[in-house]
């Protein structure tokens, strides 16, 4: 099929929609039916004006000719393109306004261009090759489609056969048009480029890389040409009016006006959308309108910028007011930027909260309208532990939640909590860039059903985002062996220390970060990342490099590791050089020089994102990597552990179309593959789609129960009124509360905190569950009091807690003096153990300048060798070097993809040890009785046949025993553990264990019970 066919069969497609169709020449100058006075006419001027009496019948003569006569100078009023079809869809969707004076009053008159409610009362018109003069040019487009009219659209059509590149022959076709013949495109809305197979679709100021597909949200692939779906769906004569009027907007940049023009899935969301709005804001209490999760880049920003348009326009929601929320100052200013500059298309001028007062002014009694911005932070009650003061009740305020898998979960004291308290009435939608699949995170929970999906595949398809390649580069962070060492050397470091503060040094030393700064390693991946920056600049110059580091430490130290290479990449100026960290920070830091405030950081924003400023290197640890766009980045560097959504928003950083950038480059230093794999999967798996984890009506039902227990352990105590009671009174309440608490169980407060513990533990799940429900909302008062007293009873003096600052650096001393890169060379060191203690390390030590941390450092690790030595309950006894050892196997015989799944495992042992704590605790049984309940419950049968209950009975009985029969020597004395093995069996017989499973079960607890031994002699001696 030739191009002559394939436009025959395009205008037969435009005759079956309803189109009157003809052929250009017929209505040119001196044509059989001519309609077109000159061939520089481009507007059909006798439809325009029959459409235009026909649409405005009640309209005065007079005002008709005032607003054909305006139509026309308006139209000619910029010589700038641009400018010229802003003014045209200024006057297509507010109508051409006429002042006009009857009976002495003056009144406004708009002058409809078209008819959105009868369509048949528009001129539906497509002719095939327009000749169109202007100048000395002359040019023949395709297809010309006309409504009353007004050239709205241009076809440019290339050969059915041939190669899918013609259709950038064909967009070339169209920017030629623009410029030879302009006069065609001031009224122009959509451009197609088009060979039949494949169309693409775009605006007057779309680059090919915008130029996008037409499709239905559940298309298929070889159902018919793209170019028929696009004429029979787009062009259908209602959504065409519809598109042209609702999902057209201007933004005003520094390089001038862009028309934007909604692809397909942002057309599709915001429809969706809302119509879910309608339906929730009638309902009573909190309306939950749904989620829209759109991948990164495919431009979720403009959709909700479309959504916030069609609710200010729908007559039903009686004018609403719109509140944005993010959770970052950052993502709140991109946003607002966004729509800032589309005020015309949502008719009202977006606000941005600057602090708590000016949220207060702006929300408090408002009646109606606005769009406001509000990062959820500034959503703090007047008073410490009071509930937020209540903003408005109305029923039609719509609250859009920007990235909303990551702040809106805390319904019980937190923000998203304060923003309910605020707007009781709201109804809430989710937008996110990310999949949502977290049990605690319920995002549907929270926001209702998913609306919409984009995902990754569909968005790479479409040419919304480009493909990523990846190219691994893994330099390994140190060998199977020294795992020992370090191991040895956090267990010293962390001693004594309080949970939290263990955690926070576990994630950010012991989960591997400190050994990515491991100086030969880093020199390893500089000598590779500097001259692939180069060659990198040299291919595209106008792309940009992002590296990721794992910590702030780190990123300083590679600035000045590749300063050192290429000097002329640094400039202290803001406004000059090439490179540049991007990091928060304190006065405290010793990097001073790379800390700025969020202005100087916007200033370095908009020069990365210029893709002809010389900044091109942007070295990050944690910023920029979620909701900032700069098209041009083309490279990413990692070496750091990701994974899960948080991975795909850095990743999507070098996905945005731009000009000829034909894919975005990861250059891997970490090990990321697997986990890559593994998000790409999430990303395009079931177009996202997931079952809701629990039924909200379950979850309410159990939240009741696990409440109410809770709730009778302090019978008789009234608390309902404390959140509202003076200082005084709250702590008379808080004082018999935690009495209560103590005496739960007679005579024993530990056990009684325990008790309370446990159904706190129930409590809280259940609450988790069920969060975002009116039940949940009802008893929160009473959770928040009774989670303040569980934190109460379970807090720690200041004297046992120790700085966390000092602890990451002592962990951060022995790292650096245990770790080193591991090339495929360095695996023949394999077998040469390194032993934390030896001569060369302690000297080492000595050596540290600041004396204060290295005594520190010492004190932690020889008191270490004790807690190693303690007993250990057998299911928590797997040490972090053997776990390590267990998950670097397969990173040690060669399989390098795995090295993620390391720091998977350390934090599944950390999690695993603090279940099995937090399941004491449930059991109410301590830790030596645990470690006897664990050894029991090994067996399935004695499970089975015996329960929970009993089993906890006999841990204690032989927690007990043990206490009773041990000496210095038990361990090692065979005559001592026979007596105990004789003791043990006559316990088991007298509880009744199964007697066929009781040898197994006393070999088991006889070996806890040697462990037990061993710590209680070592402590000792």
């Amino acid at each position: 099929m030739n191009e002559a066919d394939l436009e025959e069969l395009a205008m037969a497609w435009f005759d079956k929609l309803g189109y009157q169709t003809a052929y250009g020449p017929d209505i040119e100058p001196g044509g059989s039916a001519q309609e077109r006075a000159e061939y520089q006419e481009v507007i059909l001027w006798n439809r325009f004006e029959s459409a235009i009496e026909r649409l405005n019948p009640d309209a005065p003569s007079s005002v008709l000719r005032d607003a054909k006569r305006l139509f026309r100078r308006r139209l000619g009023e910029d010589p700038k393109l641009v400018r010229t079809n802003r003014i045209f869809q200024e006057m297509l969707t507010e109508g051409i306004r006429i002042e006009h004076r009857e009976g002495g009053e003056a009144r406004t008159i708009a002058i409809r261009l078209m008819a959105r409610d009868d369509l048949e009362l528009n001129d539906w018109f497509a002719v095939n090759q327009v000749t169109v003069h202007h100048d000395r040019n002359h040019r023949i487009p395709d297809i010309v489609v006309f409504i009353n009219g007004l050239p709205i659209s241009v076809i440019e059509l290339k050969s059915f056969v041939r190669d899918r590149v013609t259709l950038l022959d064909a967009y070339k076709q169209l920017e030629t048009y623009k410029k030879e013949i302009p006069l065609l495109f001031n009224t122009n809305q959509i451009l197609v480029a088009s060979n039949g197979k494949f169309s693409r679709f775009g605006s007057i100021t779309s680059g090919w890389d915008r130029f996008m597909p037409w499709r239905a949200m559940d298309f298929e692939f070889e159902v018919e040409t793209e170019l028929e779906f696009m004429l029979n769906d787009m062009f259908e004569k209602e959504k065409l009016v519809e598109y042209i009027h609702d999902f057209v907007l201007f933004q005003s940049k520094r390089a001038g006006d862009i028309k934007i023009i909604a692809g397909y899935h942002q057309y599709h969301a915001a429809k969706a959308a809302l119509q879910r709005t309608s339906e929730e804001v009638v309902k009573n209490g909190r309306g939950r309108i749904g989620v829209i999760w759109h991948t990164q880049g495919s431009g979720k920003s403009l959709t909700m910028t479309f959504l916030a348009g069609l609710i200010a326009r729908d007559n039903g929601l009686q004018n609403p007011t719109v509140i944005i929320i993010t959770d970052r100052k950052d993502l709140d200013g991109q946003l607002f930027q966004t729509f800032d500059s589309a005020k015309e298309y949502l008719r009202q001028e977006p606000v941005q909260i600057e602090d708590k007062n000016d949220l207060i002014a702006q929300l408090s009694g408002r009646k109606f309208g606005g769009v406001i911005f509000s990062t959820i932070q500034k959503f703090l009650p007047k008073e410490k532990e009071a509930r937020m003061e209540l903003l408005s009740d109305r029923k039609n305020i719509i609250i859009m939640a920007d990235e909303a898998h990551r702040s809106q979960y805390d319904m019980l004291d937190g923000f998203a909590a304060h923003l309910n308290d605020a707007f009781p009435n709201a109804s809430f939608i989710g937008f996110t860039g990310t999949p949502i699949a977290f049990e605690d995170r319920d995002t549907r929970g929270v926001f209702g059903d998913d609306i919409s999906i984009y995902d990754l595949k569909q968005s790479i398809m479409d040419g919304s985002t480009v493909n990523i390649y990846y190219d691994k580069q893994v330099r390994k962070l140190f060998s199977s062996k020294e795992s020992a060492a370090i191991d040895e050397a956090f267990e010293a470091a962390v001693d004594g220390e309080e949970m939290a503060t263990t955690e926070r040094a576990k994630r950010r030393w012991s989960r591997l970060e400190a050994a990515f700064g491991a100086e030969k390693r880093l020199e390893d991946i500089v000598s590779h990342m500097a001259p692939h920056i180069e060659s990198r600049s040299e291919s595209f110059p106008q792309g940009k490099s992002m590296i990721v580091c794992a910590t702030r430490r780190i990123c300083v130290r590679l600035h000045d590791m590749l300063k050192e290479i290429n000097p002329e990449w640094y400039d202290e100026r803001d406004n000059e050089g090439v490179m540049k960290v991007i990091m928060t920070g304190s006065a405290s830091d010793n990097w001073q020089e790379h800390i700025r405030n969020s202005t100087r950081r916007g200033q370095l924003g908009d020069r990365f994102r210029d893709p002809d400023d010389d900044f091109r290197i942007a070295i990050v640890c944690d910023m920029w990597l979620t909701g900032f766009d700069a098209p041009s980045l083309t490279t990413m560097y990692i070496d750091k552990p990701m994974k899960g959504h948080g991975l795909m928003q850095a990743l999507a950083r070098v996905n945005r179309a731009f000009k000829d950038k034909t894919g975005g480059l990861v250059v891997d230093y970490f090990g990321l593959s697997a986990r890559i794999a593994e998000a790409v999967n999430l990303y395009t798996a079931s177009k996202g789609r997931g079952s809701i984890v629990v039924d909200i009506e379950e979850a309410e039902i159990l939240l009741k129960e696990c409440h109410e227990v809770v709730q009778n352990m302090f019978h008789t105590i009234d608390h309902s009124e404390f959140w509202v009671s003076d200082p005084l009174e709250k702590e008379a309440i808080r004082r018999k509360m935690l009495n209560r608490i103590n005496s739960l169980v007679a005579r024993d407060p530990e056990a009684s905190r325990r008790r309370f513990g446990q159904a706190m533990a129930r409590l809280n799940k259940a609450w988790n569950l069920a969060k975002s429900s009116d039940t949940a909302r009802a008893l929160r008062d009473d959770i928040k009091l009774y989670q303040a007293l569980y934190g109460y009873i379970n807090q720690k003096a200041p004297e046992e807690q120790k700085d966390p600052e000092i602890l990451d650096s002592a962990i951060q001393q022995i790292l650096d003096d245990t770790i080193r890169p591991e090339g495929l060379a360095d695996i023949l060191e394999i077998g040469n153990e390194k032993s934390i203690f030896d001569d060369a390390f302690l000297a080492r030590v000595k050596e540290i300048e600041e004396k204060n941390l290295a005594q520190a450092a010492l004190e932690q690790l020889l008191r270490g060798q004790i807690l190693i030595l303690k007993g250990k309950n057998h299911v928590q006894q797997r040490k972090f070097s053997e776990m390590l050892e267990s998950t670097l196997k397969r990173y040690r015989d060669g399989d390098l993809e795995d090295i993620q799944n390391v720091i998977d495992d350390l934090l599944d042992l950390g999690r695993e040890m603090k279940a099995a704590n937090d399941r004491g605790e449930d059991l109410g049984l301590t830790y030596e009785e645990l470690a006897f309940y664990d050894a029991l419950e090994e067996n399935e049968v004695a499970v089975r046949q015996m329960g929970e209950g009993k089993l906890c009975e006999i841990a204690k009985a032989m927690t007990e025993k043990v206490k009773e029969l041990w000496t210095v020597d038990w361990a090692y004395s065979e005559r001592k553990q026979a007596q105990f093995r004789i003791e043990l069996r006559d316990l088991l017989e007298k509880f009744g264990y199964p007697p066929e499973e009781c040898e197994k079960a006393v070999e088991t607890v006889l070996e806890q019970a040697k462990l037990n031994a061993m710590s209680q002699k070592s402590v000792l001696t």
